[in-house]
C-alpha cells in the first residue's frame, strides 16, 4: 500500500536485528517507499542496506535549522527526528517509532488502517497533566504552566503539528543560546505535550482507541522479545530489548573505559613481551570472571524468573494475586497475608512461606517457614523447575478463588478484568 499521506519513520542509531525485525513488521501495512530510517549521525555516518530509505540527523542539519545542540540532544529531543522527516518527505501524517517498540498485534494492518481514517493532529501515549516529580517538570513549565507530559516511543503527528513544534523549538533554541534560561532544555515529551496544548491542539492517547493493547507499554522494565511474543498476544510493548542493544551498551562502556581512564594509568607502562602477554591474559581472565559473576549469572536468573512468572500466570490455572521478582527472590502473593517465596542462592533454591501482618500499624517482619530446599541445578531444566513451582503454589493457593478461576470459560476475559493482573502487568513485568 503506497500512501504518502501516511509515512512512518524508525528513529534509530544503527541497523541491527531490532531495526530489521521492526521493518519487516511494518511491511505488513506500509509500502517500502513509505518506511524511512531516521538515523542519529551526530558523531559519524552509519552504514545501512542500500535498498532502505535512510535520513540522517546530523550536526550540520541541527546547525542549519538553528536548533540547540548541547548534551545528549539526540536522546532527549526525539522531535528533531521529526524535523528531518518533515524536511525530506512530503506527507499529511508522520508516524515515528523506536526500535524497542514491539508490535505484537493480532493484525498490524488493522491497527494502522484504523488510524488512516482518524484526523487527530497528535497521537501519543500516556498524555496527562504532569506531576511535580517528573524529571522534565520544570523545563516543561517554560512552555505551559501547569504543564502536561506524554511518552514518545510511538507517536503520529500531522504536518501542521510538526510545523508548530518546529517553530517553537527554534524559538526555544534561540532563548537557550542567548542564556535566557539556565535549566534543562525541554525534551521531546515536554515540547510535544505543551507546545501543542498552548495553541489548542490536544494530543490524543493511542490507548483511547485501543484500550487493551497498551498494557505493557511503559518506561521500564526491559522486556524480552520472544517471551513477549509468546505471552503478550495482541499487545504493543515497550521497551523490548534485543541482544544488539546490550552489545552496544557493553561496547560503549568499554570504549569509555579504555579511551578515557585506563590510558592515564597505563600509558607509562614499561613491560617486555612476556610481561605484556601475562598482563593481557590476566585482564582477559578478570573480565571473563566479571562477566560471569556480575552479568551472566544474575541476567540468566532474571530471565528464568520472568519466564516462570509468565508461565504460571498464563499457561496454568494457578491462582495468585501478584508475583514479584526482587534480586534473587521470586514471590507469589497467594492472598492478603500469605506469600510463597523462592530464594535462589549459590547452591540451593529455598522455598519459604511468609505470613504478613494485616495490621497496618504493625511493623514486625513477616513470619517465615522453610518449606523445601532444592538443588540449584534445577535451573538447568526449566520444565522440571516450573513443575515443582506449580506443585508448591497449587498446595498454597486460595482454593475458592482458584475454583472460580478454573470455571471461567474465557481466560483472556479473566485476564483483562482481573485488577490484580493489571497491577502486576504495569509494575512487575
Amino acid at each position: 500500500m503506497l500512501n504518502k499521506q501516511h509515512v512512518i519513520g524508525i528513529r534509530c542509531q544503527d541497523f541491527g536485528e531490532s531495526e530489521r525485525f521492526l521493518y519487516q513488521t511494518l511491511l505488513a501495512y506500509f509500502h517500502k517507499d513509505a518506511i524511512f530510517f531516521i538515523v542519529d549521525e551526530l558523531e559519524k555516518t552509519k552504514n545501512f542496506p542500500e535498498n532502505l530509505h535512510k535520513l540522517a540527523l546530523s550536526a550540520h542539519f541541527i546547525e542549519a535549522q538553528g536548533l540547540y545542540n548541547k548534551g545528549r540532544i539526540a536522546w532527549a529531543c526525539g522531535d528533531y527526528f521529526y524535523y528531518v522527516f518533515y524536511k525530506a518527505v512530503a506527507a499529511d501524517f508522520y508516524w515515528l517509532i523506536e526500535p524497542d517498540v514491539l508490535l505484537n498485534l493480532d493484525s498490524v494492518v488493522k491497527f494502522f488502517e484504523f488510524f488512516a481514517n482518524q484526523p487527530d493532529e497528535a497521537l501519543v501515549t500516556h498524555f496527562s497533566p504532569a506531576d511535580a516529580g517528573w524529571c522534565w517538570y520544570e523545563s516543561a513549565k517554560i512552555l505551559l504552566d501547569p504543564p502536561y507530559r506524554c511518552f514518545f516511543p510511538l507517536t503520529r503527528l500531522s504536518k501542521r503539528s510538526i510545523e508548530i513544534l518546529y517553530t517553537k523549538r527554534q524559538s526555544l533554541s534561540a532563548d537557550f543560546f542567548a542564556g535566557k534560561y539556565t535549566g534543562s532544555f525541554p525534551n521531546d515529551e515536554a515540547l510535544l505535550a505543551n507546545a501543542l496544548m498552548a495553541v489548542g491542539v490536544r494530543p490524543v492517547n493511542l490507548s483511547d482507541y485501543f484500550p487493551e493493547q497498551f498494557n505493557f507499554f511503559s518506561i521500564h522494565p526491559f522486556k524480552h522479545k520472544d517471551l513477549s511474543i509468546r505471552y503478550h498476544k495482541d499487545q504493543i510493548l515497550h521497551p523490548v530489548k534485543q541482544v544488539d542493544f546490550y552489545k552496544n551498551l557493553i561496547k560503549v562502556q568499554l570504549e569509555a573505559l579504555f579511551e578515557q581512564r585506563l590510558p592515564r594509568t597505563l600509558r607509562q607502562a614499561i613491560l617486555d613481551e612476556a610481561e605484556l602477554q601475562d598482563l593481557r591474559s590476566y585482564a582477559n581472565n578478570l573480565f571473563s570472571q566479571w562477566m560471569d559473576d556480575s552479568f551472566y549469572t544474575p541476567a540468566r536468573l532474571n530471565f528464568i524468573l520472568k519466564k516462570l512468572v509468565l508461565y504460571c500466570r498464563q499457561d496454568t490455572n494457578l491462582h495468585f494475586k501478584k508475583a514479584k521478582v526482587v534480586g534473587n527472590e521470586l514471590s507469589f502473593f497467594m492472598g492478603q497475608v500469605k506469600a510463597i517465596v523462592f530464594v535462589f542462592e549459590s547452591q540451593t533454591i529455598k522455598v519459604y512461606k511468609r505470613l504478613h501482618s494485616q495490621d497496618l500499624n504493625e511493623s514486625n517482619l513477616p513470619t517465615e517457614t522453610l518449606l523445601q530446599v532444592w538443588p540449584i541445578q534445577l535451573l538447568d531444566s526449566f520444565e522440571r523447575l516450573q513443575k515443582q513451582v506449580a506443585q508448591i503454589l497449587q498446595v498454597h493457593e486460595n482454593k475458592q478463588a482458584a475454583l472460580k478461576k478454573r470455571l471461567l470459560p474465557d481466560r483472556q476475559t479473566d485476564r483483562q478484568t482481573d485488577s490484580h493482573f493489571k497491577l502486576f502487568a504495569s509494575v512487575n513485568y
